[in-house]
C-alpha cells in the first residue's frame, strides 16, 4: 500500500508542478503581451504546407561495388569476376570513364530516369561518358559530359533538376531521355500534379506526419542493416502491394485508359523543358528511348518526342531507331535497361547527333591568322616594346607556328629548339621541335614514364649542353627531372624524395617550382613555392601558407618571383622578393582567376591569362605601374593560355583552343612591321 501511496504522491506532485508552470507561462504571456505575438506567429507559420515534389539526385561521392554482377553479354566486354562499380562525384554526377579535355568546347548534361543513370552498366560503357569520349577522340570536339539521370524520374522531375541543380548552370547542352516512366505515371495518375500536404508543418497533424516519416525512415534504415528484418520487410511489402505495378517487362505494354490525354501532357512537358533550357542559354536535345521488343505505347511516346523535336527545331537523338526493336541482346532481361553493348550503341548514336549540335556553336576567331609560319620569320615581323604602342592596343594577329597540337611552349635561348607538352588519350609527353630540321621527337621515351609535362629550358653557357627540366609522375607523384636536350636518361632534380615538384621556372642560378611534401603518394600540404640553387643543390622554401601557390615566373634580374595564389578565393597574381626583406605584394586581381604569369626579358612587362571575360584571354601589364589597367591582347571566343615571352621580349608564344585540340601560336604584343 505504501508503494501505491508514494506513486500517487509523486504523480500528483508532477501534475501540480506542470500545472504551475503552465499557469506561470500563461500569466507571463498575458502580462508581457508575448502570448498574442506567439499565437499570431503560430498561425502565420502553420498557414504554409509542403509541396511534395518527387525529384531526387544521386548522393554525392558514392563509391559502391556490386559483386556477382549480371551482364547479358557475359564476359565479352569485361571479365565476369570483376565487380560492377558505381560512383558519383561531389556534384552528384554519375561517373564513367570520361575524358577531361583541358578546354571543353561544350559541357553536356544528360537527364532522364534509370536508363540514363545506367546503374546496371559498367563504368567504361555508360553512354553519357562514352558519348563524350567519342566526340573528343573520333570527331576532335572537346566535350565534358555529366550524367544526372535518376531512377524513377519523369519529365516533371527533369524539369525540376534543370531549374534547381547547380551543375546545370554550367551546361551548354542538355540532353533528356524519357518515355516509359512518364507512360506509367500518366496511365496510373492521370497527370503530373504534385501531392498537397493537408496540414501545415507546425500544426499537431503536421507534427504527427513528420513523426510518422521519421519512424518510417528508421524502420527502412534498420531493415537495410539486418538480414532477417530485410527478408521480413520484403515479404510484407509483397503481400501488401500485390496490385502495385512493378517496373519490369510487363510495364512495356501497360494499358493507358486515356493514351491521347497522356500524350498531350507528355508533349506539354517536353515543350516546357525546351523553353526553360533555352531561357538559360542552353541547347536542348531530345532523345527517344529504345526497348528490346516492339511496344505500341513506347512507339506512341517516341513519336511525340520526334514531333516536338521537329516542330521546336531542336536536335534529336533517335536512339530507338538506331537500336531497332529486335535486338534483346542489347538489354537486360526486362528489355528496358541497357546492357554494356546496348549502352555503347546508344553512345555512338548520341555522339553522331552531338557532332552537329556542338559544331554549330558560334565560335568566332576574328583576330586569328591560321597560316603556319616559321618561328624566325614570324618573329622578324614583331616590333620592340613601346609603352605608347601598347596604349593604342595594336597587338598583331596570332600566327600558328606548328602543325602539331600542344601546350606550354618553351623556346631555347638560341631559338633553335622548342619544347612543348602534348597528350594522347592516356598519357602526357614532352616533345621537341627542331627549327632547323623542322622535325619532332619525344624528349623522353614513354617506356621511362607515362606522364611528363611542363618543360622549361635550363640556361647553359654552351648550347650543346642545353638541358630541359620537366615534371613527371614516375615515382607515384609529380617530381622534377632534368634531361639533356639531345636526349638521355632523366635524373631527379631534388635529393628529397618526399618533396614533389611541378611547373618549374628557371634562370642561370635557380629553379623555382610549386611543390608539396608527400606522405606516400598523397600531398600532406597545399603547394608552396620552393627554390632550388643550381650550384649548391640546396632547396629553400619561399612560401609556407595554408592556400595554394602555383605557376612561378622569374624576373630577369632575379629580384622577384611572380606567381598565382588563391589566398583571396580566386587565383590572383602576386610577387615575392627573393632577397631580404622578402616582401610580397598583390600585382593584379580581377573578379575571376588569373593564370600563367610570364615576365619579359627586360623585366618591364608581365603577360598572363585571365578568365574575367568568361573565356581565357591574354593580358599585358606594365610593371612600372601595376595599378594601371592591363591591356587585353586577345578577344576571341577561344581560350588562350600559357604565354611565354621569347628571349628578346618582342613576341609571345601561347596555346589556344576553341574546344578542339589546343595549338600553339605567336603574337607580337607591341605590334607588327608593315609588310
Amino acid at each position: 500500500m505504501s508503494r501505491f501511496r508514494r506513486a500517487a504522491f509523486s504523480t500528483t506532485l508532477v501534475l501540480v508542478i506542470l500545472t504551475g508552470l503552465f499557469g506561470v507561462d500563461r500569466l507571463f504571456g498575458v502580462l508581457t503581451g508575448v502570448g498574442h505575438i506567439r499565437q499570431d506567429s503560430l498561425k502565420f507559420r502553420s498557414e504554409v504546407a509542403r509541396l511534395v515534389v518527387g525529384a531526387r539526385h544521386i548522393a554525392p561521392n558514392v563509391d559502391h561495388l556490386y559483386f556477382d554482377a549480371f551482364r547479358p553479354e557475359q564476359d565479352r566486354l569485361i571479365g565476369r569476376e570483376i565487380p560492377r562499380r558505381f560512383r558519383s562525384d561531389a556534384s552528384s554526377a554519375i561517373l564513367g570513364n570520361r575524358l577531361q579535355p583541358p578546354s571543353p568546347r561544350a559541357r553536356i548534361v544528360f537527364l532522364g530516369g534509370s536508363t540514363t543513370e545506367c546503374n546496371e552498366v559498367d563504368e567504361p560503357f555508360r553512354f553519357p561518358a562514352a558519348a563524350g569520349n567519342i566526340l573528343t577522340e573520333k570527331y576532335g570536339i572537346a566535350a565534358e559530359t555529366y550524367n544526372l539521370g535518376v531512377r524513377g524520374h519523369t519529365t516533371q522531375d527533369s524539369l525540376t533538376v534543370l531549374i534547381n541543380h547547380p551543375l546545370l548552370r554550367q551546361a551548354t547542352h542538355v540532353v533528356v531521355m524519357h518515355n516509359i516512366n512518364d507512360r506509367l505515371w500518366l496511365a496510373t495518375r492521370g497527370d503530373y500534379s504534385a501531392t498537397l500536404m493537408p496540414h501545415g508543418e507546425l500544426t499537431f497533424p503536421g507534427t504527427v506526419d513528420a513523426a510518422a516519416g521519421l519512424l518510417s525512415m528508421l524502420w527502412n534504415f534498420t531493415s537495410m542493416h539486418s538480414n532477417l528484418l530485410f527478408a521480413s520487410k520484403n515479404a510484407l511489402e509483397r503481400r501488401q502491394h500485390r496490385d502495385r505495378v512493378q517496373i519490369d517487362e510487363r510495364v512495356i505494354d501497360f494499358e493507358d485508359p486515356d493514351l491521347e490525354r497522356s500524350k498531350t501532357r507528355f508533349e506539354t512537358n517536353l515543350r516546357v523543358f525546351i523553353a526553360a533550357a533555352r531561357a538559360y542559354g542552353q541547347v536542348p536535345i531530345l532523345m527517344t528511348q529504345p526497348l528490346g521488343r516492339p511496344s505500341p505505347g513506347q512507339a506512341a511516346f517516341n513519336g511525340v518526342i520526334r514531333t516536338v523535336a521537329q516542330q521546336s527545331d531542336v536536335p534529336l537523338v533517335d536512339a530507338a531507331q538506331a537500336l531497332g526493336e529486335t535486338q534483346p541482346r542489347l538489354f537486360f532481361r526486362d528489355l528496358i535497361h541497357l546492357s554494356n553493348e546496348g549502352s555503347l550503341a546508344v553512345a555512338d548514336a548520341v555522339a553522331r547527333t552531338l557532332v552537329s549540335a556542338v559544331s554549330s556553336a558560334d565560335i568566332a576567331d576574328t583576330n586569328t591568322d591560321s597560316e603556319i609560319l616559321d618561328l624566325r620569320e614570324a618573329l622578324s615581323r614583331c616590333l620592340p616594346a613601346s609603352a605608347s604602342i601598347v596604349g593604342n592596343r595594336v597587338a598583331g594577329p596570332r600566327r600558328r607556328i606548328l602543325v602539331r597540337s600542344g601546350r606550354y611552349p618553351s623556346v631555347s635561348p638560341d631559338l633553335q629548339s622548342l619544347t612543348f607538352h602534348d597528350w594522347t588519350r592516356d598519357a602526357e609527353s614532352v616533345w621537341v621541335y627542331e627549327l632547323s630540321t623542322k622535325k619532332y621527337r619525344q624528349l623522353v621515351d614513354r617506356s621511362w614514364a607515362k606522364n611528363n609535362r611542363h618543360p622549361a629550358f635550363l640556361p647553359a653557357e654552351r648550347t650543346d649542353r642545353s638541358q630541359v627540366v620537366f615534371g613527371s609522375n614516375r615515382g607515384g607523384f609529380e617530381k622534377l627531372y632534368m634531361v639533356p636536350l639531345a636526349g638521355g636518361i632523366p635524373v631527379p632534380v631534388l635529393r628529397d624524395d618526399s618533396l614533389g615538384g611541378s611547373i618549374p621556372a628557371v634562370d642561370t642560378k635557380a629553379i623555382v617550382f610549386a611543390g608539396a611534401r608527400h606522405r606516400g603518394n598523397s600531398p600532406s600540404e597545399a603547394p608552396d613555392l620552393f627554390e632550388f640553387d643550381r650550384a649548391s643543390r640546396m632547396v629553400r622554401r619561399l612560401t609556407q601558407t595554408p592556400w595554394e601557390e602555383w605557376r612561378p615566373a622569374l624576373a630577369p634580374d632575379g629580384m622577384y618571383v611572380y606567381y598565382i595564389s588563391n589566398e583571396r578565393g580566386d587565383f590572383d597574381i602576386f610577387r615575392l622578393r627573393r632577397t631580404p626583406p622578402y616582401t610580397r605584394e598583390l600585382v593584379y586581381r580581377s573578379p575571376a582567376d588569373e593564370w600563367d604569369p610570364t615576365v619579359s626579358a627586360d623585366g618591364k612587362w608581365l603577360a598572363f591569362a585571365s578568365r574575367q571575360m568568361g573565356h581565357w584571354h591574354l593580358y599585358l601589364l606594365d610593371l612600372a605601374d601595376i595599378k594601371r589597367r592591363p591591356i587585353r591582347l586577345t578577344e576571341t571566343k577561344a581560350d588562350d593560355w600559357d604565354p611565354h615571352f621569347l628571349p628578346d621580349s618582342r613576341a609571345l608564344l601561347f596555346a589556344s583552343s576553341d574546344g578542339r585540340a589546343p595549338h600553339m601560336y605567336l603574337m607580337c604584343p607591341f605590334g607588327e612591321r608593315s609588310k
